[in-house]
């Protein structure tokens, strides 16, 4: 609902961002960067990129400690950086996308699952 109405006012004003102006009150009301609009549909289909990647790198970091010690070791390390990277840069691509109040949403349902990533990945280094 709140989307439609800043949706609605912006279209009046002829743009995606604001300008700054005093009130009579003597504040200046925040700028809006342009407005970041995603579908549901797109929402739900990059949360469910993410969580693939998620898998992914996970099943690859678990490979990788298998393989500590062993020959193979340096590329499964490799392929397992890649996929956290992959998964990564989807994650902040989801964030981008969503405007403030939906990162919130990402952030709680998503984050710690990133966080758990970034320090299996971690453990490849040790």
């Amino acid at each position: 609902m709140l989307r439609a109405r800043i949706l609605l006012l912006l279209s009046r004003r002829g743009g995606t961002t604001t300008t700054t102006t005093t009130t009579r009150f003597g504040r200046t009301p925040p700028r809006l960067s342009l407005l970041r609009v995603i579908s549901t549909e797109e929402r739900a289909t990059l949360e469910r990129d993410v969580n693939a990647l998620f898998a992914d790198a996970r099943d690859e970091i678990e490979s990788a400690l298998e393989s500590k010690g062993t020959t193979y070791f340096d590329e499964d390390a490799k392929l397992a950086k890649e996929a956290t990277k992959e998964c990564l840069d989807k994650y902040e691509e989801l964030l981008r996308r969503c405007g403030d109040s939906e990162n919130s949403k990402i952030r709680r349902s998503m984050g710690l699952k990133i966080e758990q990533l970034k320090a299996e990945a971690k453990l490849i280094d040790e």
